[in-house]
């Protein structure tokens, strides 16, 4: 009776028997390994024929072309061993590679998926395409990233282990991912919804040689484009890191611009691509580079428009549930910080970013949530509108005693006293790189609104902020959100974007210290705020359940008072 071997090899091939040669030999020379069996099967090709009296130990078989994950979907049934070890043709293996891979799997208890260190070479033949030696440096970096951080989302189908019948029970690899590309990220999500866990083994060592032509390269890009479409319907929400869902959720405009026209102009990438060689005798690093990354984009694009429009696309990646926010956290400031950050009305008329808000705000009813000593509320008064405005209690006194602005005490990391629908226009400015949680101050502000915000937050990514960075100091309040990010809080909270504006600050300060006005006049991405005037899309989830009468009492009713601002001021912090 012939033993139970400890580990099946299971290799998917098609054509290229060179290499498929180096595979086997590398597996021949194991040393230090338990019991274990080859399995090589042929994808619809009959090239491993000679190969067959040369290894007889190894099994050889025949599946019909359907793809790599049929292929090695039929090794796993024809498998006997405990564990299954896929590897790939193009893959030579160290000489302890199964015996580290047995050694992983040798405690029971919850299963393991064993993927190793995989290093990516270019081959030397003549008919290689000469930018494969940046797709491997590529995978390069990505793999030892991958290694070194951890990074769960990562997975290499064709250099790795698993316990064969877990991975029996799970159903093998998706096939409907024909005939290339999504396998490897289907099998992961369904690995992980099984509690699976992802052990990457730096013991597990294999060389990996890319080598095949221009047009064989072009054919698996489109492939993968096209495998990606039915991966990102099936499991779009299970994984942050997929390309087109990173492009959508960016919220960038020039990133939403290139995504655009690489998808609708990629056949002319791959042409342009071939341009930039064909027109040279020389091999021009740069140009190399450039010709890769155009074909790698233009063949990727490419599939991706041959199998579904924009508009669907958009609507497809849009109805992903988006992925929670992790801001970064506030940084503390004293009591008296504002104190001593008390702005004389001449400077406040002289920023950029007021006169915005001046301009957006209008008439009718607002609330300024952060008003501090009331400087920009009574200019947005002097405009004819009924302002509110609302700070920490130790402010109220200071904005009553220099402008007469109406004022409510309120803490802005807990739910605003007003009732729902009391505003005509909220604005936030100055208040919102302080708050615990940012998301929440947003969405009682789509509360407490009856259609506009205008928020002025600063630029994580300014001259100042870059400034301190290169000079090593401690990160400040101001360089907390990038513009990412407070457009994708703005869409969960409820708003619509209807303009936006960089505004570069201007500091009554010395002629050298005003070169930082010019500079972010001139460069608007390091300009120190943005400014945001916003729709109301639709209401955020009401929080006013539980609070009582007193403090839910404040209601545009209020604001219908034409008192003196005293009266005001009294009425409304009751």
């Amino acid at each position: 009776m012939t033993p139970i071997p400890a580990a099946s090899v299971i290799i998917a091939t098609y054509d290229r028997p060179h290499l498929l040669l180096r595979a086997l030999e590398s597996l021949a020379a194991q040393t230090n390994a338990p019991a274990f069996e080859v399995l090589v099967v042929e994808n619809g090709s009959d090239v491993a024929a000679p190969l067959r009296s040369r290894f007889p130990d190894f099994r050889f078989f025949r599946s019909e072309s359907r793809g790599i994950a049929a292929a090695r979907n039929y090794g796993l049934r024809q498998a006997r061993g405990r564990i299954a070890i896929f590897t790939d043709n193009d893959i030579v293996v160290d000489p302890g590679f199964i015996a580290a891979h047995v050694r992983a799997h040798a405690d029971s208890g919850r299963p393991k998926v064993a993927v190793g260190w995989l290093d990516f070479a270019a081959s030397d033949a003549r008919s290689s395409w000469p930018g494969l030696r940046y797709e491997a440096d590529a995978e390069n970096q990505l793999h030892r990233r991958t290694l070194e951080n951890g990074n769960e989302w990562w997975f290499f189908a064709g250099f790795f282990s698993v316990p064969r019948e877990f991975l029996l029970d799970i159903g093998g690899f998706g096939e409907q991912f024909e005939p290339y590309g999504g396998d490897e990220i289907d099998l992961l999500v369904r690995l992980r919804e099984r509690n699976a866990e992802i052990l990457f083994d730096r013991t597990v060592r294999g060389l990996h040689l890319f080598e095949e032509g221009r047009a064989s390269f072009i054919g698996r890009m489109r492939l993968r484009g096209r495998c990606a479409i039915l991966l990102f319907k099936e499991h779009g929400h299970a994984c942050p890191d997929f390309e087109m869902q990173t492009f959508f959720r960016g919220y960038t405009a020039w990133k939403t611009i290139c995504f655009r026209l690489a998808f609708q102009h990629s056949r002319w990438m791959v042409r342009a691509a071939q341009a930039c060689t064909a027109a040279l005798d020389k091999p021009v690093p740069f140009l190399r580079r450039l010709d890769y990354a155009l074909t790698l984009q233009g063949a990727y694009w490419t599939g991706v428009h041959e199998t579904i429009g924009w508009d669907e696309l958009a609507r497809l990646v849009k109805c992903i549930p988006p992925q929670p926010l992790e801001f970064r956290p506030a940084v503390p400031v004293p009591e008296d910080h504002w104190d001593q950050h008390s702005a004389a009305q001449d400077v406040i008329d002289n920023q950029p970013k007021i006169r915005q808000v001046l301009q957006w705000v209008g008439s009718g009813s607002v609330l300024d949530l952060g008003c501090h000593d009331g400087g920009i509320a009574s200019r947005i008064a002097g405009q004819g509108a009924r302002v509110v405005g609302a700070d920490r209690l130790r402010y109220l006194k200071m904005a009553r005693k220099r402008y007469g602005v109406p004022v409510v005490a309120i803490d802005a990391n807990q739910t605003l006293p007003f009732a729902d629908r009391t505003f005509d226009t909220v604005l936030i400015s100055g208040l919102l790189e302080y708050v615990a949680d940012p998301l929440r101050l947003l969405s009682e502000a789509s509360r407490v609104c009856k259609g506009r915000l205008v928020l002025v937050a600063p630029n994580a990514n300014s001259l100042k902020s870059r400034y301190r960075k290169w000079r090593g100091l401690p990160r400040t309040p101001e360089a907390r959100f990038s513009l990412g990010e407070l457009r994708a809080a703005l869409d969960q909270a409820g708003f619509s974007i209807v303009e936006f504006r960089r505004c570069p600050y201007r500091q009554r300060r010395p002629f050298r210290r005003k070169i930082g006005y010019v500079v972010e006049t001139l460069f608007p991405a390091l300009a120190s705020d943005f400014a945001f005037l916003c729709e109301l899309r639709h209401a955020a989830p009401s929080a006013r359940a539980g609070l009582p009468p007193t403090v839910s009492g404040f209601s545009s009713n209020h604001l219908r008072d034409e008192s003196p601002p005293e009266k005001q001021s009294s009425c409304a912090a009751s």
